[in-house]
């Protein structure tokens, strides 16, 4: 069971500083998708905050599965082949 720190540690809200840093992205691509509404954020008063949990899924949801699973020596050999 996680302990009171853990837990609280992955329930505290980011800021934009830390989001940039955590996604290693400079601070106005992170406004920028604010504006754009393209990162999941809250609003705190005037302040905009992240949850750590909904950028991790943020990020699984951008991520981009491989289009060729075959290692880079097959196909090469087919490029081959088809060349001839």
């Amino acid at each position: 069971m996680a302990t009171r720190s853990e837990k609280s540690a992955k329930e505290k809200l980011m800021t934009i500083e830390e989001v940039s840093e955590f996604l290693d992205i400079p601070v106005s691509t992170v406004r920028d998708y604010i504006w754009r509404k393209l990162i999941p954020y809250v609003k705190v008063g005037r302040h905009i905050r992240f949850r750590h949990e909904e950028i991790q899924s943020w990020l699984e949801d951008c991520s981009v599965p491989p289009e060729n699973l075959e290692p880079p020596e097959k196909s090469w050999s087919k490029i081959r082949e088809s060349d001839t």
